[in-house]
């Protein structure tokens, strides 16, 4: 960031400050958390402004902010599980809507890479795989340290699914790329609902399996873009309310059949799905990029992964996580971006140390 602050960087700031005040003073008021989800909207909104020309929704800059966004969203959301909090409900339930963003921009970057980068297939293990694995081994790790001990949980929970799952998609993609080159995408679609089906009848947490679908669907929007950029106004419009609809819907389906097939899988797919290709609509004519969106996707694969043990951590030693909601979701966002800033240094080190002469992705 620049030394001297322009006057919209002075006003950023200033909002921001003035809606901390406002947590502190009703700190112990049910409603304090509002205030830091108006600050997570002023991170969205900032800066927001209209394409020059159509393009790509997924723009370097849309999806850096887009990672920043939906990796505090996430972390708000389990602040919200831990605290039962009425007020963090929201944040809680949209988790699995922004999760579905985070496969979105992988399943496009994956087919971008193949398509445009030399050698992508050949680099692709130690330039992708490492970079996801050297972050959650420091994680795990630290839940070893802190609880002194070693189980399953600490290898496929707390967010841990999610590496698991990615690591099975990347595995599939480099087979199915390689084999089929770019109808790649077709096995990995298939792969995809086979995975979800079989997860629900494995009995796996709807985490698994409820943002699945948007992997497969960054990789079609990368191969279909064209289409969807030449919409005319009338045509977007329409897809993007009923993508609205279909997802209200959705949502009202997983919570009158939470458990069934129905509510956890159709249902679950369905809402981030629809929720994804709203956006995408949107994106290809808005940017929602600003510097601090972007600065915080620099780290938003370390948020995600170290958060669920901050909280853990805070609230072992906070003991008012319920009464004092906001306090402990400024607590936990700052250990946590502090830490992930560490962790994200540490594994620059390490993968630069792997790879003697790294390419750039």
């Amino acid at each position: 960031m620049n030394n001297n602050m322009s006057k919209t960087e002075i006003v950023y700031f200033a909002l921001n400050i003035i809606l901390l005040i406002l947590g502190v003073i009703f700190k112990g008021q049910v409603f304090s958390p509002v205030f830091f989800t108006f600050m997570w909207i002023l991170l969205v909104i900032w800066g927001l402004k209209k394409c020059q020309k159509t393009d790509s929704a997924l723009t370097i800059s849309n999806s850096s902010a887009l990672r920043g966004i939906s990796a505090v969203e996430i972390m708000l959301g389990h602040i919200g599980l831990a605290s039962g909090n009425i007020f963090q409900f929201p944040n809680r339930k949209a988790g699995i809507l922004f999760v579905g963003i985070f496969f979105m921009l992988s399943g496009f970057g994956l087919a971008y890479g193949f398509d445009n980068k030399k050698d992508y297939i050949k680099h692709f293990f130690r330039n992708r795989m490492v970079a996801i694995l050297i972050p959650a081994l420091f994680v795990i790790l630290i839940e070893i340290i802190y609880y002194q001990t070693i189980s399953f949980q600490m290898l496929s929970g707390s967010g841990r699914w999610y590496i698991i799952e990615l690591l099975g998609f990347y595995t599939i993609f480099f087979v199915s790329y390689k084999l089929l080159g770019n109808k790649g995408w077709i096995a990995i679609s298939i792969f995809s609902g086979i995975f979800i089906v079989v997860a629900f009848l494995c009995g796996l947490t709807n985490p698994w399996y409820g943002s699945t679908l948007c992997f497969p669907l960054g990789m079609a929007y990368y191969k279909f873009q064209k289409n969807t950029k030449t919409l005319s106004l009338g045509k977007r419009l329409f897809f993007i309310v009923l993508s609205g609809i279909i997802l209200i819907i959705s949502i009202a389906g997983f919570f009158l059949k939470d458990g069934t097939f129905f509510g956890n899988v159709i249902c679950r797919s369905l809402a981030s799905v629809s929720f994804c290709v709203a956006l995408l609509l949107i994106l290809e004519k808005i940017s929602i990029e600003n510097q601090y969106s972007k600065w915080l996707s620099n780290i938003s694969y370390e948020i995600f992964l170290i958060h669920p043990i901050v909280i853990v951590i805070v609230n072992d030693h906070i003991h008012i996580i319920k009464e004092y909601t906001f306090l402990v979701t400024v607590c936990v966002t700052l250990i946590t971006i502090i830490v992930a800033c560490f962790l994200k240094i540490l594994s620059k080190g390490i993968i630069t140390v792997i790879n003697k002469n790294p390419t750039k992705e």
